[in-house]
């Protein structure tokens, strides 16, 4: 009986021990090492800020550029202090590609290293040409990015390319195919939908 009774302490008594030690070794675990946070799409100053609440330091801090990536990477479980390298997507400007042979531009776009993907519109007019772009000229975009093209595939449907109509006179574009003009008024005041869009009718409204 008495032999029982110490198996059972024994036994009883490691658990409690094991048990205490986990916890001991996980509260341990928990006050010494933290989770990377997700920094992405912040500045370089912002995603450091973020790093040091949680005790961790950044690396490669910059003021305005946006962090793309991490290492180590984002919900990696790492010591506190640890030094998280910060990095940032290349950054390049939408070159003016308008009216310009779709092979051209790609060209163009595969020297600057940036993305990009093409959609084939009936246009009719210019085959082979980029109607517009998306992000358009002059925009600032990275390389997680990508520019759409949208280039004329040479059939033609009943769809043009909406010009800027704002501010002209109505008698220069009444009677023209596609369009509506609402309102009283000498001038074009706003129109639907707005320039570089594509489509079968264009709503102008006439005003003062």
């Amino acid at each position: 009986m008495k032999k029982a009774f110490l198996i059972l302490f024994g036994i009883g008594f490691g658990i409690v021990l094991g048990g205490l030690t986990f916890l001991i070794f996980n509260s341990f675990m928990q006050t010494t090492t933290v989770v990377v946070p997700d920094v992405t799409n912040l500045t370089g100053e912002e995603a450091c800020k973020k790093l040091q609440e949680v005790g961790l330091r950044c690396s490669n801090v910059r003021k305005e550029d946006k962090v793309v990536k991490t290492f180590p990477e984002a919900g990696t479980v790492v010591k506190k202090g640890r030094v998280v390298e910060l990095y940032y997507g290349k950054k390049d400007t939408v070159p003016n590609l308008n009216r310009v042979e779709v092979g051209m531009a790609e060209e163009i776009l595969k020297r600057t290293g940036v993305r990009y993907r093409i959609i084939y519109f009936p246009y009719g007019e210019e085959k082979g040409k980029v109607l517009a772009v998306y992000p358009p000229a002059g925009s600032v975009i990275d390389e997680t990015k990508e520019v759409f093209l949208l280039v004329d595939s040479g059939e033609k449907e009943e769809y043009f390319l909406v010009e800027d109509f704002v501010g002209k006179r109505v008698d220069e574009v009444v009677g023209r195919p596609g369009i509506v003009i609402t309102g009283e008024g000498e001038r074009i005041v706003s129109q639907y939908p707005p320039p570089g869009s594509i489509a079968r009718e264009v709503v102008l409204v006439a005003g003062e």
